[in-house]
């Protein structure tokens, strides 16, 4: 956070991991899927962020592969 800024929402609670087939079509069939971030608390403080409103989320990842990727998509939107 950038000194001086007032800081207008702070966000509490979890965000995951979700998978996302690529194409259409039954689950069972699929294969190949993107990973994305899914959490309403981080959702909101992205979306204000973008509505150029400072916000920050406080959460607890786990120190493993996916709680890096939440933590690098979450700060990539500025949160």
């Amino acid at each position: 956070m950038k000194e001086g800024v007032v800081l207008e929402l702070v966000t509490l609670g979890e965000t995951m991991v979700c998978f996302v087939p690529r194409e259409d079509g039954k689950l069972r069939y699929q294969s190949d899927f993107q990973m994305k971030i899914a959490g309403a608390e981080s959702n909101c403080a992205i979306g204000l962020q973008k509505l150029g409103h400072s916000a920050c989320w406080i959460s607890r990842v786990g120190a493993d592969e996916f709680g890096e990727f939440v933590k690098r998509s979450v700060r990539a939107e500025g949160v």
